[in-house]
């Protein structure tokens, strides 16, 4: 996947379900009051970067038409205006967890043979689940949205999605890409050279 430029991946912030270990996917819930601050924070992050700091300016902006990432999207574009109009893009959708989606750890574990012990684990099984999307059906629908960008860009998106996505941009295996989490609040940056900044963590 290679390109000319950056892309800046971000997590929406920290949402009701979030604080329950509870599997979203393609269902919501709503911004806690720190979800909010993150959102507005994210922001401030990227006015510092690109308007101080010499980081390319976004020409494009998108977010996942969820609930949760759409909000932190207009969240960051009030607290930094000159981005780009603001477009939803399907592709950014959270991947689709099937049954487990609305259930919390606890209850998948006493329903599924699988344990959380790690982050890895949760992001490994969140592209297993009971009538969910594939890891190569997230991938290919990523690639496709990778292929549309032409220029430095900022996405909005969700956890197993924005992992996935470093991953990819940075030809990193599964077992790599399981490893590396996804914080909420900050800024990954994802150079042209495919390295990686984290910023605000």
């Amino acid at each position: 996947m290679r390109r000319n430029f950056p892309i800046y991946l971000l997590r929406h912030g920290e949402t009701e379900w979030n604080n329950e270990h509870r599997f979203q996917g393609w269902l919501d819930s709503a911004l806690t009051p720190n979800g909010v601050v993150q959102a507005q924070t994210q922001g401030r992050l990227l006015q510092e970067m690109i308007s101080r700091q010499g980081y390319d300016a976004v020409t494009d902006f998108r977010t996942s038409p969820l609930g949760r990432a759409a909000r932190s999207a207009r969240l960051i574009a009030r607290a930094y205006p000159d981005l780009p109009t603001l477009v939803q893009d399907a592709r950014l959708r959270e991947v689709n967890m099937g049954q487990w989606q609305g259930l919390t750890r606890a209850e998948v574990q006493a329903n599924w043979p699988v344990r959380f012990d790690t982050e890895a684990q949760v992001y490994r099984h969140s592209l297993l689940t009971q009538g969910g999307e594939t890891r190569a059906a997230l991938e290919a629908r990523l690639q496709d949205l990778v292929a549309d960008l032409k220029g430095p860009s900022l996405l909005v998106s969700h956890g197993v999605v924005i992992q996935t996505l470093r991953g990819l941009l940075r030809g990193l295996d599964p077992d790599q890409t399981a490893s590396l989490g996804h914080a909420q609040g900050g800024v990954y940056v994802i150079t042209a050279n495919g390295g990686e900044v984290k910023i605000g963590f």
